[in-house]
Formats: C-alpha cells, structure tokens, sequence
C-alpha cells in the first residue's frame, strides 16, 4: 500500500499493531478531546514525533518507515475521527432525547396556554360576532335608506313627468282654444267683409236701379228709391204709384 492510498482511505492497523504511538489520550473522554485547545494540542503531539524522524529513501527499510509513519498519522486521524463520531451521535441522542421533551413541553404548555387564554379568546370571538353583527346591521341600514332614497327619486321625478304631461296638455288646449279663436275672428272678419262687399254691392246696385228708374219714369230720387226697396222686398205689388 503506497503513502498516498494509505493517507486518503483513514488506513487504520489490524490489532497487535503498535501504530498509536504518535498520540497518548490516556482516560481523556471525547469532550475533553474536542475542544480547540485540546485539539491544537494533540495534533501539536503528532506533528513533533513526525519531526523526529528522518525518512530514508535510498533502503527498502526506510521506505518502509516511511510508510509506517504515515499509517500512524492515518491511525491518529482515525482514532480522533472514532471519538469525534462517538460523541457526535451521543449528542445526537441527546437531542433527540431533548427535541422529545422539548416537543412535549411545548405542546403541553401549548394546550395550557390556550386554556388560560380562553376566556379572551371567547370574548374576542364574541366581540367579532358582535362587530359582525353590527356591520351587517349597518349595511341593512345603508341599503335601506339607499332604496328610499330611490324610491323618493323615482316619485319625484314621476311627479315632474306628469307635471310636464299636463303642462304640455294645458299648452295643447291653449293653443288650440287660440287656433280656434283666432279661426273664428277670422271667420268673422271674412263673414264682415263679406256682408259690407254685399251691402256695399247692394247699395250700388240699388243706386243704379234707382238712377235708371228715375231716368225712365221721370220721378224723383226718394221716389225712386221708394220703388226699388218695395221691389226687392216684393211689396211692389200693394204699393199705389202715383205720377
């Protein structure tokens, strides 16, 4: 086995090997050991009885030492490794032991400070139920006077609809009654017009008839008229004429 197989494997000697002798722990226990001072210490120890010896490579013997000195540096890491391991898991064990505990210390304590917690936590609960309570109350409140107040707007404009409906109605009838109105004055205007050009034209056609009647039956002009009013009234026939 070469020295670079030995060092990286942890080489460590079948028993009746005398290869410990780099270190003495005595009765030390691994937590005496694994301590930084402790540590420098020891690996101080091994690095002065390396010091000591003056490797030979020119025989097969000193090869040979060359090798076993380094199985015994090897063997060294491998003892402080074992001890380093040992107490590792015995610290492991031990915090199992006390993650275990330590669990149910704080489940216990856990349980315990909710039940002294309780009588809070029932009076908080109970003052969200309350709060709840009053915020749906609140929300009722609000909606209902929201829809009042939509009902109140709706009326009123209702109100203004209809008021407009029968402000345009009376505007309809008062125009209408106008139309009417100013129909019937012009009706009448015409119907006055009318009944002047009528007269007017009766009065021209009885002058005529009255000149024409004077001309020819040699009367005067009252007389004439006279004679012509009992004509168009049909009178003629009762009337005396005398010349």
């Amino acid at each position: 086995m070469t020295y670079e197989s030995e060092h990286k494997s942890g080489y460590v000697p079948a028993p009746g090997q005398n290869d410990t002798e780099l270190i003495t722990l005595g009765d030390m226990t691994a937590a005496e050991l694994f301590t930084v001072d402790k540590m420098k210490s020891v690996i101080s120890q091994i690095k002065e009885h390396v010091a000591t010896f003056v490797p030979d490579i020119t025989t097969d013997k000193g090869r040979k030492e060359i090798a076993k000195n380094s199985r015994k540096v090897s063997t060294s890491k491998g003892v402080i490794e074992k001890m380093g391991k040992g107490l590792t898991q015995e610290w492991a064990d031990k915090k199992k032991a006390v993650d275990a505990v330590r669990r149910d210390a704080r489940e216990a304590l856990d349980a315990l400070r909710d039940e002294v917690r309780q009588p809070l936590t029932d009076w908080e609960d109970e003052k969200k139920r309350k709060e709840e309570e009053e915020r749906k109350a609140e929300e009722a409140r609000l909606a209902e006077i929201a829809r009042k107040q939509s009902e109140e707007f709706e009326r009123q404009q209702q109100e203004l609809r209809e008021r407009q409906e029968e402000m345009d109605r009376k505007e309809a009838e008062f125009k209408a009654k106008q139309e009417a109105a100013e129909r019937e004055e012009q009706e009448k205007k015409l119907a006055a017009e009318r009944e002047a050009q009528a007269k007017a034209d009766k009065e021209r056609i009885e002058a005529e008839a009255v000149a024409s009647l004077c001309a020819e039956a040699k009367i005067d002009k009252e007389t004439g008229k006279a004679v012509v009013r009992a004509i168009s009234s049909n009178a003629v026939n009762h009337m005396k004429i005398t010349y």
